[in-house]
């Protein structure tokens, strides 16, 4: 019980400052938010069967890094998934594991600027030798994909202009 507790109340405290730390000035703003994981759909890519949320899974995590705008011809952040796979393989196996998440961050300013920058996320296996003292643990399924989509948000974010 304490355990349940001790983890709501960490997800009440993130949420508070998910919704509080946007306030800061090198927080960039943006007024629309779209995902386009259509590509994902394509013939020899299974991924969609495994995450169908993704598209608003991204939405919401990049949402939680940026600061909203009320400006409705504000700057527009659009994010196009092109490729998640394990090893090169589009075709994911039933343990629903992937390695490499890209896409294109298109992010247009309400001055009229638009970037378009790709954004690459891989990682490596675990089977690396850990060095003395050191114990390796494999992620579960969620942690990594929790890592991963993590990480790719951050360089999606990162990639805005200032």
């Amino acid at each position: 019980m304490k355990i349940a507790g001790r983890k709501t109340l960490i997800a009440a405290a993130t949420s508070v400052f998910a919704l509080t730390g946007w306030a800061h000035a090198d927080t960039p703003q943006v007024s629309e938010v779209e995902i386009d994981t259509s590509f994902l759909s394509a013939e020899g890519m299974n991924v969609m069967d495994f995450y169908p949320g993704l598209a608003d899974d991204l939405e919401a995590r990049i949402r939680a890094q940026v600061a909203p705008s009320d400006d409705p011809t504000g700057p527009t952040l659009r994010v196009d998934v092109r490729e998640i796979s394990l090893d090169g393989e589009t075709m994911l196996p039933d343990s629903m594991e992937f390695n490499k998440l890209e896409g294109v961050m298109s992010y247009s300013g309400g001055e009229g600027e638009a970037v378009t920058v790709p954004v690459s996320v891989s990682a490596q296996s675990g089977e690396v030798a850990a060095t003395e003292g050191v114990i390796v643990v494999q992620p579960s399924e969620a942690d990594f994909y929790n890592a991963m989509m993590d990480v790719f948000v951050g360089a999606v974010v990162d990639a805005i202009p200032d």
